[in-house]
Parts: structure tokens; C-alpha cells; sequence
């Protein structure tokens, strides 16, 4: 069901990267983490998944801008590369 969503948004006229998000949640170093799954289903081929992790507390217009405690990974086809290329060591030592 998901791919034919995902075919069906990207089909739109003006729409471009439609993905399915998912959201999950981790504790690192005592600090509550969220981790987005973003997949852009199998046509987007070598850029199908990416993950973004930021602290569960930075307010979403400071998240692109943070220096620390954000990290948006680059596009992998496989799930697992994607998870990898996150900088989880942006959450090393982060106080509160």
C-alpha cells in the first residue's frame, strides 16, 4: 500500500520527494532522542531512505541550524546504510 501511495503523491502535479515518515524514539546519554525514517519507496532507487535524529526538545525551526544534537544522514538505498550514516556522536556529550 505504501509504494502505490508514494507513486500516487509523486504522480501530483508539483509534487516532488513524497515519502512515507516514520518516527521512532531513543534515550542516548540520558537525553530523549527522535529518529525520522523518511522512504521514498523503490523508484527512488540509490536515495530510497534517509534518517534525520534530533533531540526530542529542539524546537523544529532551530533543527537545521543546531550545531549539535541534530544530524540529517545522507540518502542510502538500504535501510541499514542510511541508520549508519547518521552522526550519532552529535549526541555524545551534550548537556542539558
Amino acid at each position: 500500500m505504501d509504494d502505490e501511495v508514494l507513486a500516487y503523491l509523486n504522480s501530483r502535479q508539483g509534487a516532488d520527494e513524497a515519502s512515507r515518515v516514520s518516527t521512532y524514539r531513543v534515550w542516548i546519554h540520558s537525553r530523549d532522542v527522535t529518529v525520522e525514517v523518511y522512504d521514498h519507496g523503490p523508484s527512488a532507487d540509490a536515495l530510497r531512505y534517509s534518517v534525520a535524529a534530533y533531540l526530542s526538545d529542539l524546537p523544529e525551526s532551530d533543527r537545521n541550524a543546531a550545531t549539535r544534537g541534530y544530524s540529517l544522514g545522507n540518502p542510502e538505498p538500504r535501510l541499514r546504510d542510511a541508520l549508519s550514516n547518521v552522526h550519532w556522536w552529535e549526541f555524545d556529550n551534550i548537556e542539558e
